[in-house]
C-alpha cells in the first residue's frame, strides 16, 4: 500500500525564518538607531531616511510572518486532506477485495459443479479474465493447442458454445 503525504521542503521554510529573523534584526536595529539619533539631536532627513528604513522592515517581516502562517495552514488543512483520502482509498480497497474474494468463491464453486479439474478451472479463470489463448498458454508454460483442448473441454462439461458465453454465464446477473 502507498502511503499519501503532503510536504514542503525545509530549505523553503529555513530560508523563510532566516530571512524573518534577518529583517527582524534589521527591524531593532534601525529602531535602536533612531531612538539614539533622536537623543543626539540628529537632523531630521538622516532620522527621515532611518524610519522609512525600519517602517518598511517592519512591513516586510509582517507580511513575512503572516504568509508563512497562511502556507502552514493551507499545508496542516492538505495534509488532514491527504490522511482522510488515504483512510478513504484503504477502505475502498478493502471493499474491492472483498468482492473480487466473493466472486472468486462464485468461480471456484460453479467450476466444481460443472466437474473441471483443477487445471480446466485455471484455464476458465484466465479466459474468464479476458486472457487470450496464447496468453493463457505462456502463463501456464503449454503449448496453445492444449490450451485449446482444454477449453474445448471447459465448454463440454459447463454445457456452454465458446469463452463468450462462459464470460456471460458469470456477468449475465451482474447487470
Amino acid at each position: 500500500m502507498s502511503k499519501i503525504s503532503v510536504s514542503y521542503g525545509g530549505d523553503v521554510k529555513k530560508e523563510n525564518i532566516i530571512t524573518i529573523v534577518f529583517l527582524l534584526f534589521l527591524t531593532i536595529f534601525t529602531g535602536v538607531d533612531i531612538v539614539s539619533d533622536l537623543n543626539e539631536g540628529l537632523d531630521f532627513d538622516h532620522l527621515l531616511h532611518e524610519v522609512i528604513i525600519f517602517v518598511m522592515a517592519l512591513i516586510i517581516v509582517s507580511y513575512k510572518v503572516i504568509a508563512s502562517i497562511k502556507k502552514d495552514r493551507v499545508i496542516d488543512k492538505l495534509s488532514k486532506n491527504a490522511s482522510e483520502a488515504s483512510i478513504e482509498v484503504n477502505y475502498y480497497k478493502q471493499q474491492v477485495q472483498k468482492y473480487r474474494d466473493g466472486v472468486g468463491e462464485i468461480l471456484t464453486k460453479q467450476f466444481k459443479i460443472w466437474g473441471l479439474t483443477d487445471s480446466e478451472s485455471d484455464i476458465a479463470l484466465l479466459l474468464v479474465k479476458g486472457s487470450s489463448m496464447k496468453e493463457v498458454a505462456s502463463i501456464r508454460g503449454t503449448g496453445e493447442s492444449t490450451v485449446r483442448q482444454q477449453a474445448t473441454s471447459i465448454y463440454k462439461k459447463s454445457g456452454l458454445e465458446n469463452r463468450n458465453q462462459l464470460v456471460s454465464y458469470f456477468l449475465e446477473d451482474l447487470f
